[in-house]
């Protein structure tokens, strides 16, 4: 995630880009209400690069060590609730603890092209669910979500793990049952786009 230089998948898109004659590109980076905060146009590859340095300055999260819980929310692109596991698997004390992720994905779950075949067999990132199921020590995953669906609560851990919630005072009897007063917490609120230091 975040890798630019010496990506391979990334060098083999723009090759058929320029073979195809791609001259113009826009790119955007957004904030955390979906509002464009800076605009990028022009030679796909320059703009491109433009658009990551300032994103590498928007987006990268420095996680907080040994959690208790760690709350993420998913927003803005709740689909893809694979996107709120890694805060947790970065964030949660050895021990384990527990790890909260809202998702309200009111259309269902969104597919990634990573998730198939190109994504596992030619070096994409892979969100495979043995990738997406990066909390092997966290003792509770609370998928929290006024809708949950069963596709993002298999996508967060195994049936033993996973707890469905769907109002955060529900959420909050879980976490204070299982901690109390004194849980160190951390809290992710953009987590789909924000990402940890390469």
């Amino acid at each position: 995630q975040g890798k630019i230089d010496g990506n391979e998948v990334r060098l083999d898109m723009e090759e058929v880009a320029r073979m195809a004659g791609l001259d113009f590109k826009i790119d955007v980076t957004i904030n955390g209400q979906r509002d464009i905060s800076a605009l990028f146009c022009g030679d796909f590859v320059k703009e491109h690069r433009a658009g990551c340095e300032l994103a590498k300055q928007l987006y990268i999260t420095q996680p907080e060590k040994d959690c208790d819980i760690v709350v993420s929310n998913c927003y803005p692109d709740d689909g893809q609730v694979n996107k709120g596991v890694w805060p947790a698997a970065a964030s949660l004390k050895a021990e384990g603890g527990s790890a909260v992720v809202y998702a309200n994905a009111v259309e269902g779950e969104c597919i990634h092209y990573h998730g198939g075949r190109w994504g596992a067999d030619y070096g994409g990132p892979a969100w495979t669910p043995d990738r997406m199921r990066s909390l092997p020590h966290a003792r509770r995953i609370i998928y929290w979500s006024e809708v949950p669906t069963c596709t993002l609560q298999e996508a967060l851990g195994t049936r033993e793990q996973v707890i469905v919630r769907e109002t955060w005072a529900q959420v909050l009897l879980e976490l204070m049952a299982a901690h109390g007063k004194t849980a160190k917490v951390a809290v992710y609120p953009n987590v789909s786009l924000q990402c940890a230091p390469l």
